[in-house]
């Protein structure tokens, strides 16, 4: 997979393009005093929230349309999740399967232990991750060149005991919710090309 976008299972059916945004959302709460002095709570839940235009589609809008009129706000789709580019080009850890990276690490941690077959590839920090079998995305927030531990950010929401292999470059597949504000139908530039502008998906969290 090289591109980042809207994924059917098999094939991108509509690409993310600029403008697009992708935003942490951490629930904080904040109050500040007569005296000016600010309280701040922050909640320990997060989520990925992507803001994107997708190209504009003639062949293969079916798809796209299809996708949206049929789970609507309520059923989930997936998308590639999209890296830095700078990160992308940093990256020299092998994705083949003789170069497989695995992970382990404690619930509410915020370091996984990473153990690589062979490399010794670099794995920036700010490259977008998930571990086999569960949906949840995090990021890196430190260098990790070959075997060792490694900053993540958010904590994770569940325990990694065993090695588990994880998925990164353009091989993030997460499941997002179509956003409220999207529209669950068509749209047409020009009455040729599906244009539905500005698209908000926000991931799906078990």
């Amino acid at each position: 997979m090289s591109e980042y976008g809207i994924w059917n299972g098999s094939k991108i059916i509509a690409r993310f393009c600029a403008p697009m945004k992708v935003v942490s959302n951490v629930p904080v709460f904040l109050a500040d005093s007569m005296t000016l002095k600010r309280s701040v709570v922050k909640r320990t839940t997060q989520r990925w929230e992507i803001e994107t235009a997708l190209e504009p589609l003639v062949t293969g809008a079916e798809d796209l349309f299809l996708d949206i009129a049929t789970k609507g706000h309520h059923t989930s789709s997936l998308v590639t999740v999209p890296q830095l580019i700078s990160v992308r080009a940093r990256c020299t850890a092998k994705t083949a399967n003789d170069y497989v990276i695995k992970a382990v690490g404690t619930l509410n941690s915020s370091t996984i232990t990473l153990s690589l077959n062979v490399t010794n590839g670099l794995l920036p920090k700010g490259t977008f991750f998930k571990f086999a079998g569960i949906d949840k995305v995090y990021v890196t927030t430190a260098d990790r060149t070959g075997n060792g531990t490694v900053s993540i950010f958010p904590p994770l929401r569940e325990a990694v005991s065993q090695a588990l292999q994880i998925f990164y470059r353009e091989d993030v597949v997460m499941p997002v919710y179509y956003d409220t504000d999207t529209m669950t139908g068509m749209a047409f530039t020009d009455g040729i090309l599906m244009d539905l502008g500005v698209v908000k998906l926000v991931e799906k969290l078990a």
